[in-house]
């Protein structure tokens, strides 16, 4: 189960961030948006960082994150309105939309390995 850390400042759980994240099957960890929040926070697959309504503090939060060895991937959710403002200077890895379903938080479907074509038997 893929987990996700997700840093805000609003109160609420993140499905009132991204309603998507409830259909999935995912594991959440809210934290406030601070840069001292990873000290406290388990390992993860993916940050996520709220950036719906202060988009000056988000910028400067990703800008940190990335500077102290983030290794994991950065996402910023944003509004629609808030595309407009980013930039490759933020350094998120990627951005989803607050209204975006579930396809778009699942990330691609898990590869398969490959079959290997039988030889004709001799």
């Amino acid at each position: 189960m893929p987990h996700i850390l997700m840093l805000t400042n609003t109160t609420g759980s993140s499905v009132d961030i991204l309603p998507a994240l409830e259909l999935l099957n995912h594991k959440v960890h809210v934290l406030a948006a601070e840069p001292t929040a990873l000290l406290d926070a388990a390992p993860c697959d993916v940050v996520m960082v709220d950036a719906r309504r202060d988009l000056v503090g988000a910028r400067s939060l990703t800008q940190l994150l990335k500077a102290t060895g983030l290794s994991a991937p950065l996402l910023l959710v944003l509004t629609e309105g808030g595309m407009a403002a980013v930039a490759a200077n933020w350094l998120a890895d990627d951005v989803v939309l607050d209204s975006a379903g579930p396809a778009e938080g699942q990330g691609p479907p898990p590869r398969l390995p490959r079959r290997r074509k039988r030889r004709p038997a001799r």
